[in-house]
């Protein structure tokens, strides 16, 4: 499984978020947390070969970043692929 963890703070008004873009064999997954609600954002896309969601993986992170998402981890040792509710 490949993730990358990105975050997004505004100190001034205390909000916070967090993107979490995972790719584990056809499937892409990207999580969005808000300070602002309990719930986690999910979004889950299936295709139908491990490169085709591969290149949509890159493209995710590469649309992070030019969005100003600031990287907050590269190789997360612990991230699973189930959501994690404790974020």
């Amino acid at each position: 499984m490949n993730a990358i963890i990105f975050y997004s703070v505004a100190e001034y008004c205390d909000y916070s978020t967090k993107l979490t873009v995972k790719q584990k064999n056809n499937q892409v997954r990207i999580e969005i947390w808000d300070s602002s609600k309990e719930d986690i954002d999910v979004q889950t896309k299936t295709f139908l070969t491990k490169k085709k969601a591969y290149k949509d993986y890159r493209t995710a992170i590469g649309d992070a970043i030019l969005g100003g998402w600031k990287v907050l981890n590269v190789f997360p040792k612990r991230e699973t692929w189930e959501t994690k509710r404790s974020k």
